[in-house]
């Protein structure tokens, strides 16, 4: 709190000179120093947080991408895992319209991968991805037996829709009526002007970098905005895969006495991403089980651990047997 009160005052304030407000950084002031406002000083901020707005919104733009290309990625897989699981089960296909539901559910998902309960932009999020997601779920054909094309292009949707995916990053930093939205991006524009201005105060090189600073993030993040990425879009597959899974998993065991969604739904938690895992892993659903790659038993073992030994895999058995 300090540091951003005294840059605060090195934006509006010079001391005794006319130097420019923004010359100082952290300012000491000497005892008599007389503090003469800078008429500048609000019109410099507002450049400087004007400026800021172009690296935040890539930023924000980037992680919604990156969240969105995971889901893309879980799509895909969904559709070999469950052409998969119709054929050597010889089940009868689900209803186009559940597979659709399902779709959607899981899209929200993804795309609530950062976002905290409520607030503003949790909203506006959450608004955005119903309105886009119901528009590409809705666009699944009647009468046919295999929902693939339908999930491929809603894949390529997600990846490629950049048009969409920008203008409501644009919407959210410019043209919300929402006040407490307006005031959140504000206090993330100020604090980007501010952790610049202390790296320049500090000796280092503002312009190496666009990035927000790690204050920055941590409000983008408080927000619902997290980092875009690799990592950011291998998560929220494996997120979305296993929701995907466990809806047609409890579908097909829905009114089983033995063991269902309702009553063991721990049971098919685990199920379900541990089968996701596996997939992403191996890429062919047909060579999911067993696994024999060390490194594999050992990211997907570790999630049956609250199974017995007589319920987990028979792979991740052998694989606990030589812990």
């Amino acid at each position: 709190m300090k540091r951003r009160i005294l840059l605060m005052i090195s934006l509006f304030v010079f001391v005794g000179s006319a130097s420019p407000a923004l010359a100082c950084g952290v300012c000491d002031f000497d005892e008599g120093s007389e503090i003469v406002g800078n008429p500048n000083g609000h019109q410099d901020l507002l450049r400087a947080m004007a400026e800021a707005e172009v690296p935040l919104r890539e930023y924000t733009t980037d992680s919604i991408r990156s969240v969105e290309i995971g889901s893309a990625q879980a799509l895909r897989d969904f559709t070999n895992w469950y052409r998969y699981q119709v054929a050597q089960d010889n089940q009868e296909e689900l209803q186009n319209r559940m597979i659709a539901g399902f779709v959607q559910q899981g899209l929200e998902l993804g795309l609530n991968f950062f976002l905290p309960g409520s607030g503003a932009v949790a909203s506006n999020i959450r608004r955005y991805g119903a309105q886009a997601y119901s528009t590409l779920v809705n666009a699944m054909p009647d009468g046919t037996t295999d929902p693939g094309p339908y999930l491929e292009t809603v894949s390529n949707r997600l990846e490629t829709n950049n048009e969409r995916r920008e203008n409501f990053v644009i919407d959210m930093f410019q043209r919300t009526g929402d006040q407490q939205l307006t005031d959140q991006v504000d206090m993330i524009k100020m604090e980007y002007v501010w952790e610049r201005e202390a790296l320049i105060a500090e000796g280092g090189n503002a312009g190496s970098t666009r990035s927000p600073g790690p204050d920055t993030r941590r409000l983008l993040r408080e927000i619902g905005i997290g980092p875009g990425g690799t990592n950011t879009s291998a998560q929220v597959r494996e997120r979305v895969l296993t929701r995907l899974m466990r809806q047609v998993i409890c579908a097909n065991h829905r009114g089983n006495p033995i063991r269902n969604c309702q009553t063991d739904g721990w049971y098919f938690d685990i199920a379900a991403r541990g089968a996701a895992v596996r997939l992403i892993l191996v890429g062919n659903p047909a060579r999911t089980f067993p696994l024999t790659d060390p490194a594999h038993l050992a990211r997907v073992c570790p999630i049956e651990r609250r199974l017995s030994a007589l319920e987990a895999s028979g792979d991740c058995q052998r694989w606990r047997a030589q812990q």
